[in-house]
């Protein structure tokens, strides 16, 4: 016989969005996420209260943690040598942060990340966040890897993260086409078939390509993705997690 006072274990919807609201070191999972937001209001509510692109969740974070601790040794991280990591236009620093502690778990001390942004959106961020131009940034730092997630609508950054030596690979984290994470052509390499409206992705010709760059979809992070543009039940759809990478 179940004891009356004996706490049930199943969250409950409202403390899950109360502490996605509060609590910036809050990180939920995905199945929590689907309990909080079991119809298109309360999800439409949220979004009203909390301008986001991507929502993080436990899983999304240790699949980008799982993949960049394995390029941190291919790249030959060490203690002495830490293979340095920047994420362009962090906003609130809280993807670095969580990425941080994921990686000293995975890959103690062979890595050192830095969160920049100009700070026009988020004055004050929770987590640190140096306030730098991300080109200045990739002058300074030198970074071996570049994260960019939803970088600026119908922006391109990719020309300077392959223009700086240091980078071997720049992860993006967003839409791939469509315009609201950077460029269709420049910063994807996609075009849009004008007779379908889909895309067709990534001809020959492409920025990345001429560059010397290649492309990897990266599907087992993005299949735990939960973009803004996605609604009720929340299943992966929109925001998609792309390396590109020096060829030698």
């Amino acid at each position: 016989m179940k004891n009356k006072f004996e706490q049930t274990s199943q969250p409950i919807p409202e403390q899950i969005r109360e502490r996605m609201l509060k609590e910036p070191e809050y990180l939920p999972s995905h199945g929590d996420i689907r309990i909080a937001f079991p119809t298109q209001k309360e999800w439409s509510d949220y979004r009203v209260e909390v301008d986001f692109h991507e929502l993080l969740n436990k899983e999304f974070l240790a699949a980008l943690s799982d993949y960049l601790a394995k390029r941190i040794t291919a790249y030959g991280g060490t203690k002495e040598h830490p293979v340095v990591i920047l994420e362009a236009g962090a906003g609130d620093g809280r993807l670095t942060h969580f990425l941080c502690q994921g990686l000293e778990e995975r890959t103690k001390g062979k890595f050192r990340i830095v969160a920049v942004d100009i700070g026009e959106w988020i004055p004050n961020p929770p987590f640190p966040v140096e306030n730098i131009d991300y080109k200045e940034a990739l002058k300074e730092h030198k970074p071996a890897i570049v994260i960019c997630s939803w970088m600026r609508p119908r922006t391109d950054w990719t020309a300077d993260f392959r223009g700086q030596k240091s980078v071997k690979e720049y992860i993006l984290i967003g839409e791939k086409y469509g315009g609201a994470s950077g460029r269709d052509w420049e910063t994807w390499g996609v075009k849009l078939n004008v007779d379908s409206g889909g895309p067709i992705e990534r001809p020959e010709t492409a920025p990345y390509k001429v560059d010397g760059f290649e492309s990897f979809d990266l599907e087992d992070i993005s299949q735990h993705q939960i973009a803004c543009t996605d609604y009720p039940p929340l299943e992966h759809e929109h925001s998609h997690t792309v390396s590109f990478r020096r060829k030698s």
